[in-house]
């Protein structure tokens, strides 16, 4: 039911009371009652003097009922944000409400009109929360918000909240909203490669583009996910398709799954490492199979990789004496010593710490979950 002052109401007449008659009251009260969304009144000494039944969210939230005097703080920021026709919210049993007040200066009362905005603010405030980039434009181009993992993309694009999307880019995301693809759009930024899915947020007219670093996968196209054994994966570089480059390459990944690991807040605050090991050599490959086809490596470099990642250190990428060697010059090493491997014994291990000329890099991702790299 709605609460409001009706004729013959018991409350105590005051100095800023509304000059209403009890047919003026009725009349007014009528159409507010059937709003969805919360409407009330208040006086000109801030009593409540009217709520439909679509208030008491808000009523909660400011701790009144009809008939009581607002908390001045709150009477003091409705007056503040009035002129401008601005809002103030009000947070009650996890639901947020936005709350517009209206003076109706003639009549000495003022309209608060308010509405549920929890959706809205938990679309912002969710995504100053993912670890990948999230940020948001409006339907003609301009930059509305971007989230604090996208200060790198957004500072790439040379963009600033209020600006707009090179005309390139801003196409190529509204056509795949309109297209309803699901496709991703990928833009080189600061020296990264992103790909990111736009996806149409119709309720605020807005877009959200969601933004994932495939940097490592753009430099590791030459490498193949061979095999995933548990909450490991074996990776292999410079097959099917020779490359010279292969051990670089395969240590680029490394240091590459490190960095974005270690820039997921999660796994930091979780303390997420990985393990990863290398090792180059000779391997034996093929298909194999009757009914379910599998192409899978075997041989000596493939066990040494293996025991490589199983005897590392969490957080660290260990690699073997052949692997130093090889890359020596390009990538900086720190010497482990000698570890006892199964079947080799003591054999001299190295962790790989960064590439040449720049700051090493530490590595992070699952104590759990082992990467066996060969190279």
């Amino acid at each position: 039911m709605a609460a409001r002052v009706t004729p013959g109401s018991t409350h105590e007449p005051h100095e800023g009371a509304a000059h209403l008659s009890g047919e003026q009251v009725s009349a007014i009260n009528r159409f507010p009652d059937d709003n969805p969304n919360p409407v009330m009144r208040i006086d000109a000494d801030g009593h409540l003097i009217y709520a439909n039944p679509a208030s008491s969210g808000v009523l909660k939230a400011l701790g009144v009922s009809v008939g009581e005097p607002l908390p001045a703080e709150v009477v003091a920021r409705l007056e503040t944000v009035a002129p401008a026709r601005g809002f103030v919210e009000f947070v009650s049993d996890s639901r947020t409400y936005a709350v517009w007040p209206v003076p109706i200066r003639d009549l000495s009362f003022t309209n608060l009109y308010g509405m549920d905005v929890t959706a809205e603010r938990a679309i912002v405030k969710f995504p100053d929360q993912n670890p990948n980039p999230v940020f948001r434009i409006h339907w003609d181009g301009t930059l509305a918000y971007a989230n604090p993992a996208s200060a790198g993309l957004i500072a790439g694009l040379g963009l600033a909240i209020g600006e707009a999307l090179a005309a390139d880019l801003c196409d190529a995301l509204l056509e795949r909203v309109r297209a309803a693809d699901r496709t991703t759009v990928e833009v080189e930024a600061g020296g990264r490669t992103y790909a990111l899915l736009p996806v149409d947020v119709p309720e605020f007219g807005f877009i959200n583009v969601y933004g994932t670093d495939v940097t490592a996968v753009r430099e590791g196209e030459l490498r193949d996910v061979v095999e995933a054994i548990g909450d490991a994966y074996m990776v292999v570089g410079g097959m099917p398709e020779r490359s010279d480059d292969h051990t670089s390459r395969v240590a680029a990944m490394a240091l590459d799954l490190a960095d974005a690991v270690g820039r997921i807040e999660a796994a930091v605050r979780l303390g997420i490492r990985f393990r990863i090991g290398i090792h180059c050599g000779p391997v034996v490959a093929g298909v194999i199979g009757t009914k379910k086809f599998i192409y899978d490596v075997w041989g000596d470099t493939v066990n040494l990789a293996s025991r490589m990642e199983s005897h590392g250190v969490p957080g660290r990428v260990q690699v073997t004496h052949a692997v130093m060697e090889r890359l020596d010059g390009s990538f900086v090493f720190e010497a482990r010593g000698l570890i006892d491997i199964k079947g080799r014994g003591p054999t001299p291990t190295y962790f790989l710490v960064g590439r040449s000329g720049a700051a090493g890099v530490g590595v992070a991702g699952s104590t759990s979950d082992g990467a066996s790299v060969g190279g």
